[in-house]
């Protein structure tokens, strides 16, 4: 017949007075998300992730410096109350925390002196 058109996408013919394919708008209201809403919900949720995970690392790392620092503090007063093995364990325990302190190394290398450990101390200086 002349004036049928059919949906170019599945063939269907298209029913005068009708704009678009039926079965095809029927597909289409059937799925719940487009590709650019499912690409910008992707894109919110990673967005969102990298915030938590940021800040997550954020206090790792605080609390890591705060448990370096706790025990240094142990080993300094270890260290002056003649507790030199003490003083040793301490330093040792802070340095696993922060692991780049020079002040750290040092303080261990004269925790280790003190206790007599002098070869160690030699080779973390």
């Amino acid at each position: 017949m002349e004036g049928d058109r059919t949906c170019p996408r599945c063939g269907q013919l298209i029913q005068p007075g009708e704009r678009d394919c039926p079965r095809c708008m029927a597909e289409r209201d059937r799925q719940p998300y487009q590709p650019r809403t499912v690409l910008a919900l992707s894109l919110a949720g990673v967005a969102v992730f990298s915030v938590v995970t940021a800040f997550t690392a954020k206090l790792y790392h605080a609390k890591e410096r705060s448990l370096g620092q706790q025990w240094y503090a142990g080993g300094e007063q270890e260290l002056k109350a003649g507790h030199a093995e003490d003083a040793v364990t301490d330093f040792r325990t802070a340095l696993n925390y922060a692991r780049d302190s020079e002040t750290f190394q040092l303080r261990l290398a004269q925790a280790l002196l003190a206790a007599n450990h002098v070869d160690e101390a030699v080779l973390i200086c």
